[in-house]
């Protein structure tokens, strides 16, 4: 399990106390809730899908997060925030899209890690996958 977020969803609530005032609660204890709606939702419309299909669905088509045009930190938002609608129809779904390599050690210079990706539409898929170097310290 990843040491970070693996995806972003709405947690603010507000709550309205007895003085009439109202308190805004957020962070996993109100995100919880909509994640497990949105699985809801996904397992409903296909019964059949795996938890780890399901999983990777969200991942798949999470929005990215970003704040006065700057991308929030992939540790701060994981694949970016869920989107419920495209996690139930995606076009294509990728089991282990969030590359966790953990801590290494500097002087490596390649890591190796495997993804699949299915092609859930009944068209033919052409993907490209970009690569990047990291930056070194």
């Amino acid at each position: 399990m990843a040491n970070q977020a693996q995806c972003a969803c709405t947690g603010n609530k507000y709550r309205q106390h007895c003085s009439g005032g109202y308190e805004a609660l957020q962070g996993t204890s109100m995100a919880s809730p909509h994640v497990a709606g949105a699985v809801a939702l996904i397992k409903e419309a296909h019964p059949n899908w795996s938890n780890d299909k399901i999983a990777a669905a969200l991942e798949t088509t999470a929005k990215p997060i970003d704040s006065d045009g700057q991308l929030l930190a992939a540790n701060s938002q994981g694949m970016g925030e869920i989107q419920v609608q495209a996690a139930i129809h995606p076009e294509t779904v990728i089991y282990n899209g969030a590359l966790v390599f953990g801590k290494t050690d500097k002087d490596i210079t390649r890591l190796t890690t495997a993804i699949t990706i299915e092609n859930t539409s009944n068209e033919k898929r052409h993907m490209i996958l970009p690569s990047r170097k990291c930056k070194q310290d």
